[in-house]
């Protein structure tokens, strides 16, 4: 009898979750994004011990972690006409470091990430049909 409820509470959460699901609305009111995100890594916090998502095992008294994290892109923002050539090459080289700070006390953990840009380099023009 207790598998039966069991079971029966299993399969009115997976119903209710499917119908949730399924009656989703479209999100039209969205905000235009106005230029490009060229560095797009955002690293975890320092100590988190992943490389984007922050780890939720933090225990033990007061603790401090510094990083250095670099990075580098040739080409990242190059603008193309129909027949995939090149016309326009906004952004042809660009390395970046970042510099993280993090103290943790009991379960907390506070921490400053600082991008720091060393080269950013390209051209700026029109591209004509």
């Amino acid at each position: 009898m207790a598998n039966f409820k069991s079971l029966r509470a299993l399969l009115g959460f997976a119903a209710g979750f499917f119908i949730l699901g399924a009656w989703s609305s479209p999100a039209d009111a969205q905000q235009i994004t106005q230029g490009f995100a060229v560095e797009r890594f955002y690293p975890s916090a320092p100590g988190g011990g992943w490389f984007v998502m922050d780890d939720v095992n933090i225990s033990g008294g007061l603790g401090g972690a510094m990083s250095l994290t670099t990075g580098y892109a040739r080409d990242p923002l190059v603008v193309t006409g129909p027949d995939r050539t090149q016309r326009l090459i906004v952004v042809s080289n660009e390395a970046f470091v970042d510099v993280g700070l993090a103290v943790t006390y009991d379960r907390y953990r506070v921490y400053l990430n600082f991008p720091v840009p060393l080269l950013v380099t390209g051209t700026s023009g029109m591209v004509r049909r």
